[in-house]
């Protein structure tokens, strides 16, 4: 009887200690899913505000300059350069860019930037329009590390603007 016992005992030891080392393993498996879910919509968040700071980070006026030096196969330091000869223009979406001649208008939207230009002929004159279609992301991608440069262009030509139209002004009432 004594051996029936404690072999009873043994067994319920045993047994209690294997349902105490499963209910540790299953909570460990719970807690390593949970910090795998935690870390996966930590991940997710960071993704979606680096989206918004992104769409945030750039005007349509950025967005209309990166368009025109894309299309010109240019960098914002290549235009800087040329910046004061450069006249610019906007009504609402709507930006066109020249330099006494020929102009390039864009036109940006939600989610991309629409350029029309005057196509070259083989003499080099422009004739018809052209058109091209680039997208905010491709644009943020290829010049957004420059948005210093940018704003300085934009900004001088803004001030050059200005400057003509108050010349304009002045030069035109005189008898």
């Amino acid at each position: 009887m004594k051996k029936r016992l404690i072999l009873t005992i043994s067994l319920f030891l045993v047994s209690l200690a294997l349902v105490g080392c499963n209910s540790n393993q299953t909570s460990n498996n719970s807690t390593k899913a949970e910090n795998s879910s935690l870390r996966a919509e930590n991940a997710s968040l960071k993704s979606k505000e680096s989206n918004e700071t992104r769409k945030e980070k750039y005007s349509n006026e950025d967005y209309a300059l990166m368009a025109y030096l894309k299309l010109q196969g240019q960098t914002p330091d290549e235009l800087n350069s040329n910046k004061n000869n450069m006249n610019w223009k906007q009504d609402g979406n709507k930006f066109t860019i020249d330099f006494g001649a020929h102009s390039t208008m864009m036109m940006v939207t939600d989610k991309q930037v629409q350029v029309t230009y005057d196509k070259t002929t083989n003499n080099g004159m422009g004739q018809g329009n052209g058109h091209k279609v680039y997208s905010k992301q491709e644009l943020a991608d290829e010049f957004g590390n420059q948005k210093n440069t940018l704003k300085e262009i934009i900004n001088t030509a803004k001030e050059n603007n200005n400057n003509s139209t108050s010349n304009n002004v002045e030069g035109g009432c005189r008898m």
